[in-house]
């Protein structure tokens, strides 16, 4: 590959994160503090982390060579995701916190608007694709 990229820096750096994430999700002492729903959006925003690093190693390895329809759709849709998680990850996290501090008690609006923001982002983001 003459991109330059070092894919074994990529490799090692998104495996160190799925097994962090693994660990967090089998870390017993983390589920204690947590209600039902902070544990939810706790457990989905792990999720988006651990896929995204999968992801990831798809982009890299597929990124700048000559493609298959199959690899062509891999390709597109790891780069997809990484985008969507990137809109996600973010609201997804303030929701989390909001839970934290105050008891489950995120406010209708709040959860709308950062729904909202979501959407029109994977709209966007969808959109631009073709």
């Amino acid at each position: 590959m003459g991109s330059g990229i070092n894919m074994f820096a990529v490799y090692i750096a998104d495996a160190i994160a799925i097994v962090l994430s693994i660990l967090l999700i089998l870390n017993k002492s983390w589920r204690t503090g947590l209600n039902n729903q902070e544990k939810k959006y706790f457990e989905i925003l792990i999720f988006f982390v651990m896929f995204s690093c999968v992801m990831d190693v798809f982009t890299f390895a597929l990124d700048g060579r000559d493609m298959t329809n199959f690899q062509l759709f891999v390709f597109y849709f790891s780069n997809y995701w990484s985008y969507l998680a990137n809109i996600v990850i973010g609201p997804l996290w303030i929701v989390l916190i909001i839970t934290h501090i105050t008891g489950d008690k995120v406010p209708l609006r709040q959860k709308i608007f950062i729904a909202i923001v979501c959407v029109v982002g994977a709209v966007i983001l969808f959109v631009n694709v073709f």
